[in-house]
Parts: structure tokens; sequence; C-alpha cells
């Protein structure tokens, strides 16, 4: 049997979605790196404030939407750099957006992936300061982990919002 931790998201990733305000409905709640209750309300000693949900990759799939809009400023890879969206892979794409794709790789240490893409060979990214870009990808030990690192990146984004 595998342990609860590979079902639900880290602690500090659990804190982060709280301090989002990411709803806090789920089937288990935790206090602490290692507490964990499966009770509706849950009935911990420690402090309120560090009592949050920690949400399975099933929930978190529910904050996650299939699909985002893509526009002129969107970014994709090409080899070694990015470069604007072409008008015709916009034209082609932009009735379906940029579909959410969650899998698991070969990786040891953070072997889930998260990640929107176009016809499932981009990753999408935006342009930030001084010539980075910012990919739609996130990483996790944990498929909840993945997940809920992007929920983050979205709300950092602007492309959620839950307040």
């Amino acid at each position: 049997m595998f342990p609860l931790e590979k079902f639900i998201c880290s602690y500090e990733i659990a804190l982060r979605l709280k301090e989002l305000q990411v709803p806090q409905e789920s089937l288990f709640y935790r206090n602490s790196e290692t507490e964990v209750s499966r009770d509706q309300v849950p009935t911990f000693t420690g402090e309120v404030d560090s009592l949050c949900s920690s949400f399975t990759s099933e929930e978190l799939l529910q904050f996650l939407p299939l699909s985002i809009p893509i526009d002129k400023g969107i970014f994709v890879p090409n080899g070694k750099t990015y470069e604007l969206i072409s008008d015709e892979d916009l034209e082609e794409f932009r009735s379906e957006g940029a579909l959410l794709i969650s899998l698991q790789t070969v990786d040891d240490s953070e072997p889930f992936l998260t990640k929107y893409a176009l016809g499932g060979r981009m990753v999408i990214a935006m342009k930030l300061q001084k010539g980075m870009f910012h990919n739609l990808l996130s990483w996790g030990e944990t498929e909840a982990d993945s997940r809920g690192r992007m929920v983050i990146q979205l709300i950092d984004d602007g492309i959620l919002n839950f307040s």
C-alpha cells in the first residue's frame, strides 16, 4: 500500500494554496508536515492559521482549466530560443487553446509534469523582463505537487483568481 503522502500535495504547497485563497475543501487536511486528518471538520490542536487542505491530484485537477486561451502575445519554443506564435499556429489552435497535459516521466527526483501545450508539441511561454521566458510547466515529486504548483503558477500569472 502506498503512503498517503504519495496522493496529497505537500504541506508547503498546501499552505501556499491557502495563502492564495484557493477554496479549502478537500478530503484531507493538515496543520504540519506530518499531521494529516480525513475528518470533514479537522480536530487538530495546532495553530488554526496553519490548518489547510491537503489536496489530492484529482481535487487539484478541478481547479485547473482544461485549456487556456491563446493570443498573439504567446511564445513557443523554437529549438534553443522562443518566438511569438505564428499566425498559422494561432489560427489552428485558437478555438481549442493551449491544452492541459499531466503525465509521469522517467525523471527520478520529480517524475510528474503538468503543462499547457498546443497540439501536444509546444510549451506555452510568457516573456518576462530582460529577455527571460516563463513556461507554463511544473514538476513535482507527486502528481498532486505538480498540479498544485501549476495552480499556484496560474494564480501568480493572473490566469486563475479565487479572491
